[in-house]
C-alpha cells in the first residue's frame, strides 16, 4: 500500500468515525491494521468488531437496550485509539533511521518515559544543567511517545505543578509538535487544560498549539472524545477566547507574508542585485535615509540612469516590506543552525531565559556590562522580539568573547551606556504597560508564532514535517476554528481590515462576506466587501453591494465614485452617468469628476453636453490639454471641423501631443479639403506611432480603423483608398 493510499484511507476512517458510521470505519481500520501488522491490536480489533456485530444483531431482531448509545460511543472511542495506533505504526515504519525514530528508541532503551522524566524533573533543583538536560529529554519524550492513556495525562498534569513557567512553555511546544504529527486524545486534553492557565505566556502558547492542531487535522480533531464532548469547540466559541483567536490568525497571516516576502527576496530582489554586482559593481554601497516627507530616500552610486531607477525600485520594495513589519530576517538567521545550542530541537522553542547555564559564560567573561546586556535582551524578548533571535544574539556575542575579540563585546556594552542609564527601566515600563493591552497581546502571539515559523522553516530537518504555515489562513473553512469567528464581529472586522491593508482582497472578502450575512450589517462593511470584489474584477457583484451600501448611507462620495468605476468596466454608461451627476452635485468644484462626466457623455455620444464640461475646465485652466483634446474630438464627431482643427492645433503646439492627436487633426484638415496639411499630419502620426512601438509592422492600422468615421464626415471610399496608398 502506497503512503498516499494509506493516508487517504486513514482520513476516510476519521471522517466515518466523526459521522458515527462505525461499521464503515471498522472496515477501513481493519485494512490499516493489517497493513502495519499490529498483531496485538488486530486481536483487540476483532473482539471490538464482534461486539459491535452482536449489538447490531440484537437491535435488528427487536431488542432494546437503554445503554446502546453509550456502548456505541465507547466502541467508537476504542476504534479511534486503534486508528491512531495504526497511523503511528505506519509513520514509524516509513521513518526508519530518521531523528524521530532514533529518539523514540533511545528513550525506550533508557527506560525514560514521560512519567519517569516528569518525576525526575520535579525532584531536581532548579537552574541546573542536570534539570535542563532532563527538560530536553522530556520534550523529546512528549513528542515521540506512544498514544497516552488517561492516567498518564493526569499524572503528568499533577507533576507539572512543580515546573517553572519556562519549563511548562517547552512542554506545551512539545505537545504542539506532537499534535501536528497526529491527534492523541489525551495529549490534546492536556494542551487544552494548559490553555486555561492564568499565566499569559502559557495560555498563549497552548492556544497556538490547539490552533495548529486544528489546522493540520480538522477531521481527526472532530473525531476525538475531546471534540465529541464539545470541549475544544466550546472553548473556541466562548467570548473569552474570540479576540485571542483573531490575534493568532493575524500572527499566522504575518508569518505567511514573511514566507512570501522571503521568496520574493530570494527569487526577485537578490538575483537582481547579484546581476548588478556581476556587471562590475562589486562595491555597491546603498544608503537609505528618510527625506523631508518621511519617505525612504535611496542613494545608489550607479551611473546609468535607467539602471539606477531599477535598483531604486528594488530597494524601495525592501524598505516598504520592512516598514510594513514583514520579517525579512529568515535568510540572515540561517547561520544559527551552525550554533551548538541550536543542535537540540527543544532549544528552538525555549523562551529566552538569561539564567540558562549556556549563558553563564558570557556573564562571567563580560562582567557587569555583559549582565546588563543579557538583561536588555531579556526585556526585548518580553517586548515582542523572537526568543530565537535573542539567543542567537547572545551566543554570537559569546563567540566573540571566546575568541577574545573584546572590542566587539565592548562596542555592544558602550552602545548600552550611550543609550543612557534609564534604558532598562524604560524597557520595563514599556513591557509592563503593553502586557495587558490588546497591542501587547497581539505582540505576544506574534512573538511565539514567529518562533514556530522559524522552526518549521529553518530547523535543519524541517523538510521532514509539513509546514503548517503553507495551509490556508481562511479559518472560516475550518470546522473548529470557524466557531471562534462566525459570530465574532470584532474579530472578523479586525482580520478583514488587516488583510485589506496588505491588499489581500480575496482573503479579506471571505471574512467580510461572513459579516454581511450577520444581521445589522452596516454600510462600511458592505463598502469593504464590494471593494474586495471590485479589486478582483467581479464588478457586477461589487455593484450589487455598493447599491446596498448606498441605500443605507445615501450620497456617500466614495461609494458613488467606486460604483461609477464598476459601471465603466461593465460598459453600463447610463448608470455610470447617474453616479457622476450625483458626484457633480456633491462636489461641484471637483475637476476630476467633471472630466469623468464629460468622458462618460462622450461614450453616450452626447457630444454637446460633453463639450460643455470640457469648456468649463479649459476656462478654469484645469486639465487644459486633456480638455482641449476632448473638445476637438467632440467637434470632429459633430462635423465642426474648423473648431476641431483649432483645438487640435493647440494640443499639437504643446509638449503633450500624441500620435492620436496627429491622426485626428489629419482627419479634420482633410475634411476641410486641406489635403497637403492632412498628409503632413498623417505622416507625423505614422512617425510617432512607429517610435512608440518599433515592433509594429503595419503603421496604417489606426487609419484603417477610422474608415467609418471618415465616411460619416463626408469622404468617399475611393478617396480613403487613395489616401491609404499615398501614405503607404
Amino acid at each position: 500500500m502506497t503512503p498516499e493510499v494509506f493516508i487517504q484511507l486513514a482520513q476516510d476512517a476519521h471522517k466515518e468515525l466523526h459521522r458515527h458510521h462505525l461499521h464503515d470505519a471498522l472496515y477501513l481500520i481493519d485494512l490499516l491494521l493489517k497493513e502495519v501488522q499490529l498483531a496485538e491490536e488486530l486481536d483487540g480489533f476483532h473482539q471490538l468488531e464482534q461486539s459491535y456485530n452482536y449489538l447490531l444483531n440484537f437491535i435488528s431482531t427487536g431488542g432494546k437496550d437503554e445503554k446502546s448509545r453509550e456502548l456505541k460511543l465507547v466502541m467508537e472511542a476504542k476504534a479511534h485509539i486503534m486508528l491512531i495506533k495504526a497511523e503511528r505504526a505506519y509513520r514509524l515504519i516509513h521513518r526508519q533511521g530518521e531523528m524521530y525514530v532514533q529518539i523514540a528508541r533511545k528513550l525506550e532503551e533508557a527506560q525514560e518515559d514521560v512519567l519517569t522524566l516528569s518525576a525526575k524533573m520535579s525532584g531536581t533543583r532548579r537552574n541546573t544543567a542536570k534539570r535542563e538536560t532532563l527538560l530536553d529529554q522530556l520534550f523529546y519524550a512528549i513528542w515521540t511517545s506512544k498514544p497516552w492513556e488517561e492516567n498518564v495525562m493526569t499524572q503528568v498534569f499533577d507533576l507539572m505543578e512543580k515546573f517553572t513557567q519556562t519549563e511548562l512553555c517547552l512542554c506545551i511546544s512539545a505537545l504542539t509538535l506532537a499534535l501536528t504529527e497526529y491527534i492523541d486524545t489525551w495529549k490534546l486534553l492536556l494542551l487544552h487544560k494548559l490553555s486555561l492557565s492564568k499565566e499569559g505566556a502559557l495560555q498563549k502558547r497552548a492556544l497556538c498549539g490547539l490552533v495548529l492542531a486544528s489546522l493540520k487535522h480538522p477531521e481527526q480533531m472532530q473525531a476525538t472524545e475531546v471534540s465529541q464532548f464539545g470541549i475544544i469547540e466550546k472553548q473556541f466559541a466562548s467570548k473569552a477566547f474570540q479576540n485571542d483567536l483573531a490575534y493568532i490568525n493575524q500572527a499566522f497571516l504575518i508569518c505567511q507574508q514573511a514566507h512570501a516576502a522571503h521568496e520574493k527576496m530570494e527569487n526577485e530582489i537578490l538575483p537582481h542585485l547579484i546581476k548588478l554586482a556581476q556587471n562590475g559593481r562589486n562595491n555597491i554601497h546603498i544608503n537609505i535615509d528618510l527625506d523631508e516627507n518621511g519617505e525612504p530616500n535611496v542613494d545608489l552610486p550607479v551611473e546609468d540612469e535607467k539602471e539606477r531607477k531599477q535598483l531604486q525600485n528594488v530597494m524601495h520594495k525592501i524598505v516598504d516590506m520592512h516598514q510594513d513589519g514583514i520579517d525579512l530576517n529568515t535568510g540572515q538567521m540561517r547561520f544559527i543552525r551552525t550554533l551548538n545550542f541550536f543542535k537540540e530541537l527543544p532549544h528552538w522553542f525555549l523562551p529566552y531565559d538569561k539564567n540558562r547555564t549556556e549563558l553563564s559564560k558570557l556573564s562571567k567573561n563580560g562582567g557587569e556590562e555583559a549582565v546588563d546586556f543579557l538583561n536588555l535582551l531579556h526585556t526585548m524578548s518580553n517586548n515582542g522580539e523572537c526568543d530565537i533571535d535573542q539567543y542567537a544574539t547572545a551566543f554570537t556575542i559569546m563567540h566573540q568573547a571566546d575568541k577574545e575579540e573584546k572590542h566587539t563585546l565592548q562596542h555592544m556594552i558602550d552602545t548600552i551606556h550611550e543609550l543612557g542609564d534609564g534604558i532598562m527601566s524604560s524597557f520595563k515600563v514599556l513591557t509592563q504597560d503593553a502586557t495587558g493591552s490588546p497591542e501587547g497581546q497581539k505582540q505576544a502571539y506574534l512573538k511565539y508564532m514567529k518562533q514556530l515559523y522559524r522552526v518549521f522553516t529553518m530547523w535543519p530537518r524541517c523538510q521532514e514535517w509539513k509546514n503548517p504555515f503553507t495551509l490556508s489562513a481562511n479559518w472560516l473553512e475550518n470546522p473548529i476554528l470557524s466557531l471562534a469567528l462566525n459570530e465574532n464581529r470584532e474579530g472578523l472586522h479586525y482580520l478583514a481590515d488587516y488583510l485589506l491593508k496588505y491588499k489581500n482582497y480575496k482573503e479579506a472578502e471571505t471574512y467580510l462576506n461572513q459579516l454581511v450575512k450577520l444581521e445589522g450589517c452596516d454600510a462600511e462593511t458592505l463598502r469593504s466587501a464590494a471593494f474586495c470584489k471590485q479589486q478582483q474584477g467581479l464588478y457586477a457583484a461589487a455593484v450589487n453591494l455598493y447599491i446596498q451600501a448606498d441605500m443605507l448611507e445615501p450620497e456617500h462620495i466614495w461609494t458613488l465614485n467606486q460604483m461609477q468605476q464598476c459601471y465603466a468596466h461593465l460598459e453600463r454608461h447610463e448608470q455610470r452617468l447617474d453616479c457622476l451627476l450625483q458626484l457633480e452635485q456633491l462636489e461641484p468644484e471637483n475637476t476630476k469628476t467633471i472630466s469623468e462626466t464629460g468622458l462618460c457623455l462622450m461614450q453616450l455620444q452626447r457630444w454637446q453636453d460633453a463639450s460643455q464640461r470640457f469648456y468649463h475646465l479649459e476656462l478654469e485652466e484645469k486639465r487644459i490639454i486633456p480638455s482641449q483634446r476632448a473638445i476637438a474630438w467632440c467637434a470632429l464627431q459633430q462635423g465642426k471641423t474648423e473648431q476641431a482643427m483649432k483645438y487640435y492645433q493647440k494640443v499639437l503646439d504643446s509638449t503633450s501631443a500624441r500620435w492620436q492627436d496627429y491622426l485626428n487633426a489629419g482627419h479634420a484638415a482633410w475634411v476641410m479639403d486641406d489635403t497637403v496639411k492632412a498628409i503632413e499630419l498623417y505622416r507625423g502620426y505614422i512617425q510617432r506611432y512607429l517610435t512608440d512601438d518599433p515592433k509594429i509592422t503595419d503603421a496604417l492600422t489606426p487609419f484603417n480603423e477610422d474608415n467609418d468615421l471618415l465616411l460619416s464626415l463626408g469622404k468617399e471610399q475611393h478617396e480613403i483608398d487613395i489616401m491609404h496608398d499615398i501614405l503607404e
